[in-house]
């Protein structure tokens, strides 16, 4: 998810995506900038530790809807009617869901371990 929001911040320039990454990011520790951002990532995902690509999918708009109800962000909001346009993560008719195809492997490329592939 974060490797899809960083290729949609460096297309629109959202000021919210912006700030959303910044809280996203790791300390030394392990632990997120904003530790509720990471609650709210395992709520979406419904604390399940293995997910399908459908499942990191749809966590991925559950979690955006939750970010946007914190901020009412217009663009967040534009990204997540995008992403529900979609028949499913497989629907590489809608922009959105290509990008964010990509980008889901290039994180499952990443070596376990590294801040892009995360396991708990």
């Amino acid at each position: 998810m974060r490797i899809f929001l960083e290729e949609h911040y460096r297309i629109t320039a959202s000021d919210d995506i912006g700030s959303l990454l910044s809280g996203m990011q790791f300390l030394s520790d392990d632990i997120t900038i904003d530790p509720a951002i990471w609650k709210d990532w395992i709520d979406s995902i419904e604390n399940k530790s293995i997910l399908t690509k459908q499942e990191a999918f749809d966590g991925m708009i559950k979690f955006l809807e939750i970010y946007y109800g914190f901020t009412s962000s217009t663009d967040t909001k534009l990204l997540i009617d995008e992403m529900r346009s979609a028949k499913n993560c497989d629907d590489m008719q809608v922009a959105a869901v290509k990008q964010w195809s990509f980008s889901l492997d290039e994180a499952l490329s990443e070596p376990e371990g590294s801040r892009q592939y995360f396991t708990y």
